[in-house]
């Protein structure tokens, strides 16, 4: 995951990252038009992406959250 944000053709600039946004807008933050939440349910981590395409001020943050593992 970490390698394909960090690609070159990912999320370039806030046009870039707005047009991603606006692809999914079931994961907008409700009664927020500029913040959208992303999770991925990985093997051995649960990832959460949000993304904040406010101009002058989009960001975006990776959040893992790692899995017990079957022996505690």
């Amino acid at each position: 995951m970490y390698e394909r944000l960090t690609a070159d053709d990912a999320f370039r600039d806030l046009a870039a990252l707005r047009k991603f946004c606006g692809k999914h807008p079931e994961a907008a933050v409700h009664g927020c038009g500029d913040e959208y939440n992303f999770y991925f349910e990985g093997e051995r981590c649960t990832y959460w992406l949000r993304c904040i395409t406010r101009s002058k001020d989009y960001n975006l943050y990776l959040h893992v959250f790692a899995k017990e593992d079957e022996n505690g």
